[in-house]
């Protein structure tokens, strides 16, 4: 049999069609004026848009018209300036760069589900819209890599503390109109947060993120790093969690790192001695009570030992009377020519208490000062934690000065450096365990609630002073 003879195209009726074909894309092109209405018109139009056959676009056109709208949206936002004027904050060229980063149809391709992208920026220039994270350990240390930075730009650590916060749960703290979140992945600073640990605080962070209505988050590269877990399952696991969630997620990976000034670090010793036997020109800083301030109750054995040396109490109590005093507030008082700090607490924000009176110390002291508080002895099973927290809190505080921890009597040495104390503690445990639940005087209460004179002794103190309080 003979094959059928297969028509041959004419090929000067094919190029006419071409040719009328072009003249109509020309024609319909000029109509528009920007790339937004042509790619509109190109997805209306019944002809298949040349993308290709398989792109997401031609994909996305079977599932509805909603779709279309969402991708004409996006081609207008990728198109339309960051700002109309001329000024050149960090704030919109960091705007800039997630928008080049960003593929203009990502987002709308993906409903909105996640948005993460990644730009060469320092974290601390996104604007001031853009919620921040980053990952701490139980113990807030931030004494490495960007924690650093964190602690020095926002504080907040007696915040935290008083959060209560372990593994998989979210601190937050607000400063700056910006509001931050710390995602708890590990127990100790010199310890490596897991993938599961990491997921629980991403998931805790993605609930706080709905519960105050924030939608844009700016993260370093977390968990990696001083961390040492693997980016790419950590990008992955984010994009996971947060999928479907609204929340835009900007990573910041900054090419270069930027030589930030290295600033003192507080110098800290302890000492057997008692706070009221320190050296001149010393600034004693006691902790007081309000509830038991206001209650009238009683002074415990520190302050009238300080106040037998250096009277203050009176016109503490003057004041108490005269004008309302908060907890957070710090009195001094010179008598003698020594300067005695009162620092006021509450049991509720006790650390947040102390950290807001020693940012008014270091606002009314420029000069190299030396601190002293009686902490009693440190010893990891009773007080180690509590005076830890202090330490840490005035640590990311005031820098050019010395504080001394008094009244530690295991101490065999006049003069013991704290950091190699501490060093030396993590050698035989690295969990500590603490139920001080007092203010930062040496714990005299605690070591004498046997001795009915040392309970009579206080209430006697007490009442002397109120009583010529009362009569003037």
């Amino acid at each position: 049999m003979g094959r059928k003879k297969q028509k041959q195209p004419k090929t000067a009726e094919i190029d006419g069609k071409d040719k009328q074909k072009k003249d109509i894309d020309n024609s319909d092109k000029s109509k528009f004026d920007n790339k937004s209405e042509a790619t509109t018109a190109i997805l209306k139009d019944d002809r298949k848009p040349t993308f290709g056959e398989n792109s997401e676009i031609n994909k996305k056109r079977k599932y509805g018209e909603h779709n279309i709208n969402d991708l004409k949206e996006s081609f207008n936002r990728s198109s339309k300036p960051r700002s109309e004027d001329k000024t050149h904050s960090v704030a919109s060229k960091t705007d800039q760069k997630i928008r080049k980063s960003r593929n203009p149809n990502h987002d709308k391709i993906t409903n909105l589900k996640s948005v993460l992208v990644e730009i060469d920026e320092d974290l601390f220039n996104l604007p001031k819209d853009y919620a921040l994270a980053h990952c701490v350990a139980e113990d807030l240390r931030m004494g490495a890599g960007i924690a650093v930075e964190f602690k020095r730009y926002f504080g907040g650590v007696g915040k935290l503390i008083d959060q209560n916060l372990t593994i998989g749960n979210v601190g937050i703290v607000k400063r700056h109109e910006t509001t931050v979140f710390y995602l708890v992945t590990k127990k100790n600073s010199s310890g490596k947060p897991t993938m599961l640990t990491l997921s629980l605080a991403l998931h805790s962070l993605l609930q706080k993120m709905k519960k105050l209505k924030l939608t844009k988050l700016g993260i370093p590269t977390i968990g990696c790093g001083l961390d040492g877990l693997d980016w790419s399952l950590v990008k992955n696991l984010i994009i996971e969690i947060f999928t479907g969630s609204g929340i835009h997620i900007t990573v910041c990976k900054p090419s270069k790192i930027l030589d930030r000034k290295q600033t003192p670090s507080l110098k800290v010793y302890i000492t057997p001695k008692n706070v009221w036997e320190m050296e001149a020109q010393t600034d004693i800083i006691l902790f007081i009570n309000l509830d038991q301030l206001n209650k009238k109750k009683s002074i415990d054995d520190v302050e009238a030992r300080v106040n037998t040396r250096y009277p203050f109490i009176e016109n503490m109590l003057n004041d108490a009377k005269k004008k309302k005093i908060n907890p957070g507030d710090m009195i001094p008082y010179v008598v003698n020519k020594e300067k005695i700090i009162c620092v006021f607490t509450n049991q509720t924000e006790y650390y947040s208490n102390i950290e807001n009176a020693f940012v008014k110390i270091k606002n009314s002291n420029k000069s190299y000062r030396y601190f002293a508080f009686q902490s009693g002895p440190i010893k990891p099973a009773e007080n180690f934690k509590h005076i830890s927290w202090v330490v840490l809190i005035l640590r990311s505080i005031i820098n050019n000065s010395e504080l001394w921890l008094c009244g530690d009597t295991d101490q065999p040495e006049d003069k013991t450096l704290y950091d190699q104390y501490c060093r030396n503690i993590s050698k035989n445990s690295r969990n500590y365990s603490s139920n001080f639940n007092s203010s930062g005087q040496m714990d005299y209460n605690k070591a004498n609630d046997g001795d009915p004179n040392y309970t009579y002794r206080r209430s006697q103190n007490w009442n002397n002073l109120t009583k010529k309080v009362e009569e003037k």
